[in-house]
């Protein structure tokens, strides 16, 4: 695991562009992606310190896409992915940093993660249902919190992230549970 290096992840980016130059791929294709790679570190670089204002320490390594690990206030997300989906895999597991913290009564997410660990719980469909809607509200507070931040990322390349997620929760959802 490796906490972030903006340096290094522009060295990587710079190596791209390179790699695209020399097997003949059209430059402007192979420019657009490494200036939009640079608008994304510089966002990745405001979100995590935005994480370690907060006491959340953020590293990248082999998981897929994100998880944020309420206990030990660690976010890790996926060293592979591209930067700009880093990002957006950061602001969600952000808006669960969010969520847990802000959570005290509330009542809405108890049945969701939390509840995970009680015996056959995560195979309800109550359950499975309270892990759906903390998504959908990771993903909302995470969007509120790209605004906030002022990042340069648009809501169309939030969405295409999200929704492919959304897309595989949902599907989890609707493997067979107990009623």
């Amino acid at each position: 695991m490796q906490h972030f290096d903006p340096a290094a992840w522009r060295a990587r980016s710079w190596s791209r562009l390179r790699r695209a130059a020399g097997k003949g791929r059209p430059s402007h294709r192979a420019e657009a992606a490494w200036a939009a790679d640079q608008y994304a570190i510089a966002d990745l670089e405001s979100v995590v310190e935005w994480c370690r204002g907060r006491g959340v320490e953020v590293v990248f390594g082999k998981r897929a896409a994100g998880v944020y690990d309420e206990a030990t206030r660690r976010v890790t997300i996926s060293a592979h992915a591209p930067a700009r989906k880093q990002l957006v895999y950061l602001l969600h597991e952000c808006g669960h940093h969010l969520v847990s913290s802000s959570n005290g009564d509330d009542d809405r997410f108890k049945m969701g993660y939390s509840a995970a660990m009680a015996e056959g719980v995560e195979r309800t469909f109550v359950h499975k249902l309270a892990v759906l809607e903390e998504e959908f509200e990771a993903w909302h507070r995470g969007w509120r919190l790209a605004r906030r931040l002022e990042l340069s990322l648009g809501r169309e390349d939030f969405d295409r992230v999200r929704l492919e997620c959304l897309k595989s929760y949902v599907q989890w959802s609707n493997r067979r549970s107990r009623d």
